[in-house]
């Protein structure tokens, strides 16, 4: 987790993490401009490092275009330009280096302005806005299963648990690539979340506001979705999303208030109704009691009589009251000296137990945790180990094969494989890189001996 520095009135924190997949395609930025804050989350789309690629480069010529552009009171048109042309970027970049053919990003950027926040978002990554921990607002998403929870055909949880919540209808570098375009006013203390897929699909809605908008400190916040997002993904197998949020509170009011709606209006005319209802009532009942009542000098007279022999009476058993809470005060004292003093040592001993109990959890807790780590890392070791005697095997059928087809298929086999090998064991990536090099290199792919030669560094790496 990391802070957020900016020179406007805002602070916040962000988090990336990896999850369960074999690399993390998530980007992210934040950058200071002269038309105010701006903070951007993508999620890339591509295999090997096009997925990567789109997201960082999203990031970057978003970011560069917003901060170089002139001043504008049209930030809505500035930022649909500088999302168009990260689409083009994209492009060009798919079109000119054919491996990165057919990568993409989604996309959500937010611009706080003194006057408003200007949202815009591509795919299915989300702003939310958070007001005194409810939800004020949500980005709608770019995907099939949206556009059935529009036709009331899903619930929102429903659509979250879709196997087709990955089917999105807009990108930047596909077809559609339009970004939608909100205006929100903010109030000091509002709470925005930027976060891909991977934060928001792993929670349900409720439980996402708990931990995002009641949570009291950010950080703290931040720590609890991502915490408690990679723990669920552990616990379903470890095949997890990439995870990548940004959380950002606003420290003062935005020049734009919000809009009172028609709800609230019914609600306040129908409160000032009822309290001319009740006005009304009061003043018949303030005439019907006015009226005079012959009665009254009569019972005034009984009244004052009653009190005063009343007065009398009380002040004989305000006497013996006296004389009786002096005995009581005494036996009192004592009897609240000997349960302050039975408190007290419960309280000790309650404490000591409590303390004993919370570092015999906390140590269980570390032993799990390192033997879970210690679990993953030794598999993590095997299948390495098991891929590259996987490539030392095709190598040594590479030299003995004859037919070219197969020779061919193997070649392929081989240099996807040493791909495989620089992904998952990045400690030696440059190695695997440098072998897959010289293997694609004639001069290696028909020289036995420096096949041979290949294998040994192979079987020299150490995993």
């Amino acid at each position: 987790m990391k802070i957020i520095r900016t020179s406007y009135p805002l602070s916040g924190f962000w988090d990336t993490r990896q999850g369960g997949r074999a690399e993390n395609q998530d980007s992210c930025g934040f950058i200071d401009t002269p038309h105010g804050f701006m903070a951007i989350v993508c999620d890339g789309m591509g295999g090997g490092p096009a997925g990567k690629q789109a997201s960082e480069l999203a990031v970057k010529i978003i970011a560069e275009y917003v901060n170089s552009a002139p001043q504008t009171r049209e930030l809505d048109k500035l930022l649909q330009l500088a999302i168009e042309q990260a689409h083009q970027s994209i492009i060009t970049v798919g079109q000119k280096y054919p491996e990165m053919k057919g990568m993409g990003s989604t996309v959500v950027a937010v611009l706080f302005h003194k006057e408003k926040a200007i949202i815009a978002h591509v795919g299915d990554s989300r702003v939310y806005q958070f007001r005194f921990g409810r939800k004020m607002f949500r980005t709608t998403d770019h995907s099939m299963v949206e556009e059935l929870v529009s036709k009331d055909r899903l619930t929102e949880e429903q659509a979250r648990l879709s196997g087709q919540t990955n089917l999105i209808t807009r990108a930047l570098g596909g077809g559609n690539h339009l970004a939608d375009i909100d205006m929100r006013p903010y109030e000091k203390g509002d709470r925005f979340l930027l976060c891909t897929d991977g934060i928001w699909g792993a929670l349900r809605a409720k439980d996402l506001i708990e931990r995002a908008a009641k949570t009291p400190s950010l950080a703290g916040a931040v720590d609890s979705l991502v915490l408690h997002v990679d723990e669920v993904g552990r616990q379903n197998g470890n095949t997890h999303d990439n995870l990548t949020l940004a959380l950002i509170e606003t420290k003062e009011d935005s020049i734009c208030k919000e809009k009172m709606s028609r709800k609230v209006l019914k609600f306040i005319a129908g409160l000032i109704i009822s309290l001319l209802v009740s006005l009304l009532v009061i003043v018949v009942l303030i005439v019907k009691l006015a009226a005079p009542n012959p009665l009254e000098k009569e019972a005034s007279m009984l009244k004052d009589s009653l009190a005063q022999k009343d007065a009398r009476i009380k002040s004989l058993e305000e006497s013996v009251r006296q004389q009786k809470d002096k005995v009581s005060e005494v036996i009192s004292k004592a009897a609240e000296e000997k349960s302050h003093f039975a408190k007290v040592q419960q309280e000790a001993a309650d404490k000591a137990k409590r303390e004993a109990e919370e570092a015999q959890r906390k140590a269980q807790e570390a032993s799990a945790k390192a033997a879970e780590a210690a679990k993953t890392k030794q598999a993590a070791t095997i299948d390495v180990n098991n891929l590259k005697n996987s490539v030392i095997e095709n190598i040594d059928r590479f030299m003995n094969e004859k037919d070219n087809t197969k020779r061919s298929n193997l070649s392929v086999k081989i240099i996807k494989d040493l791909v495989k090998l620089a992904n998952q064991n990045k400690k030696n990536a440059a190695k695997y890189n440098g072998i897959r090099t010289n293997f694609s290199n004639p001069a290696y792919y028909n020289s036995p001996k420096k096949l041979e030669s290949l294998k040994t560094e192979l079987k020299t790496i150490r995993i």
